[in-house]
């Protein structure tokens, strides 16, 4: 019995050893089972850490890819596809694109760039930033809120109804619609789409956004640039244009006072640019324009329109030269006038050429006028001479006959002249300088004549214009003046000659100290016919 007793003492204490060890078994087994669990968990947050670690390097690589290009782009097409390219390439994403934001009817957006695996997706989207069911897209989104719109599950999100089975069919999972926003103004976006679910965290969407501001500064440069540039090519042909042109431009001050001068200026007036600066265009008055031309030229330049009008202006050398003049006032962009460009065309030759055709209009008038006169006149001459060829008795008709036949050979030369004057030899109209050519034809009448009791007085005003005409013609008349004075002089006396400018016109005076007309001829001095010479003389 005490054996079995000892024995049994024995399987009892072997029971509880037994169920001791078991419990530490398991006991060892739950705590083994827990550190597995902690270790699996500690893997698998590693290498959720390792994932995002690497989609993080993989963005900021992009970023830093991107900026660089960013740096050395010079054309904006090129950088949005090489960008769109970096994120594709260096990202590892599925798809990258840029649209613009139009401000058409539809408020399309525009689709300018994409990289990756796009198979025709951007032409079957049909995207709007409208506030309509198309418009309601993450894109849409994103350009009406001016904020990022992130889709986790393309598969199941609502925003991409319209669009879930053609971006599903190109293996797009997740996407983010990045604004591209400068200064508060909305250029579109920036879109990118991942191959995987949920592919955007909070690190990488902050580090995309970076990306898009960048972009969106890029554009506005490249653009800034780009108008800089046309700008100045404009700038360019705007100066080449301006000095080579013909007219005369003249940019003032809002004072009036000369800033610039081009080549044509210097070449019309004879100023140089270095003499006319800083000064006002008074120094080209004529004096031909009174006061209240000057206060209304003004008045319309200062209330912001533009004048134009014909005027005559003095030349450095004192010839006057006449002008079609506009002038125009350059206005900020609040309205406010800066300055004044005013262009001359030089229109001299041309008022020269209306003057000789007006004088060619009128010997055209005064042949036909003296061919109509010429031939009655002709009969009436030769019947005359006729008559006066058969035996008259009567003496007072034949005083009469000879009185018609003298008047109408008088006429004849009248005629002959005014003939003359309608036929003008070619090449004798030229520039003739007045005082020169009356200075000609005294010193010939001097010579000739030798006039030692009349004292010719020369009262020439200098710096004259010259003008056009046939000389020949002129000192004719010069000499006729001349011969009428000297002819009026019985004894001693004086010969004034002058000349002077008045308005549009040269002056030239002949006075004399002879016995003059008398009072009840004085009114009959322009009639063509009329003479106090004796008959003969």
């Amino acid at each position: 019995s005490f054996l079995i007793a000892r024995r049994k003492l024995a399987e009892e204490k072997l029971r509880n050893t037994l169920e001791e060890l078991e419990t530490r078994v398991q006991e060892r087994t739950a705590e083994l089972s827990r550190s597995n669990e902690a270790l699996q968990n500690t893997i698998a947050a590693h290498v959720q850490t390792q994932k995002r670690l690497q989609r993080v390097n993989r963005a900021l690589k992009t970023l830093s890819e991107c900026n660089q290009i960013l740096v050395r782009a010079r054309n904006e097409s090129v950088l949005l596809s090489e960008v769109c390219r970096i994120i594709v390439e260096t990202g590892a994403y599925r798809m990258a694109w840029v649209g613009f934001a139009e401000f058409d009817e539809n408020k399309t957006v525009r689709p300018v760039a994409q990289a990756g695996f796009e198979e025709e997706y951007l032409n079957t989207v049909n995207i709007t930033w409208a506030a309509t069911e198309r418009g309601y897209g993450p894109t849409g989104m994103a350009i009406r809120t001016g904020k990022p719109c992130v889709v986790k599950e393309i598969s199941g999100d609502p925003l991409y109804a319209l669009w879930r089975s053609e971006a599903m069919k190109r293996g797009y999972a997740s996407s983010i619609a990045l604004p591209l926003i400068f200064e508060e103004q909305i250029l579109g976006t920036l879109n990118i789409y991942a191959q995987e679910p949920d592919a955007f965290d909070e690190e990488e969407i902050e580090l995309l956004k970076e990306l898009a501001n960048d972009l969106a500064y890029g554009i506005i440069y490249l653009r800034t640039k780009a108008e800089h540039e046309k700008a100045e090519e404009t700038i360019k042909k705007l100066s080449k244009a301006v000095e080579q042109t013909e007219d005369s431009v003249i940019i003032t001050d809002k004072e009036g006072i000369i800033e610039y001068v081009n080549p044509a200026f210097e070449k019309i007036t004879g100023y140089r640019s270095q003499e006319i600066i800083g000064k006002t265009p008074r120094i080209l008055k004529s004096d031909k324009h009174d006061e209240k031309f000057y206060k209304h030229l003004w008045e319309t330049v200062l209330s912001g329109q533009v004048f134009k009008a014909e005027l005559i202006n003095r030349k450095k050398s004192g010839d006057l030269y006449y002008a079609e003049k506009t002038i125009t006032p350059i206005k900020d962009e609040q309205g406010n006038i800066t300055c004044f460009v005013s262009t001359d065309r030089d229109i001299t030759r041309q008022k020269e050429l209306e003057k000789t055709e007006r004088l060619t209009q009128l010997g055209k008038l005064v042949s036909h006028v003296a061919h109509e006169v010429n031939n009655p006149l002709m009969v009436i001459s030769g019947r005359a001479q006729l008559s006066l060829m058969e035996d008259i008795k009567n003496d007072e008709v034949k005083r009469n006959l000879d009185t018609i036949f003298q008047q109408s050979q008088r006429a004849k030369d009248i005629i002959e002249r005014l003939l003359k004057f309608s036929r003008p030899s070619k090449g004798l109209i030229k520039q003739v300088d007045i005082n020169k050519s009356i200075e000609e034809v005294v010193a010939l009448v001097e010579h000739q004549f030798k006039l030692e009791n009349v004292n010719i007085i020369r009262k020439y005003a200098q710096s004259l214009p010259s003008v056009f005409a046939d000389e020949k013609q002129m000192q004719e008349v010069f000499m006729n003046l001349l011969n009428n004075a000297k002819e009026a002089i019985t004894e001693e006396g004086t010969i004034e000659i002058a000349t002077s400018e008045e308005n549009d016109f040269l002056r030239i005076d002949f006075k004399d100290s002879g016995v003059g007309i008398s009072a009840e001829n004085l009114e009959r001095v322009l009639e063509p016919f009329f003479t106090t010479k004796e008959k003969g003389t």
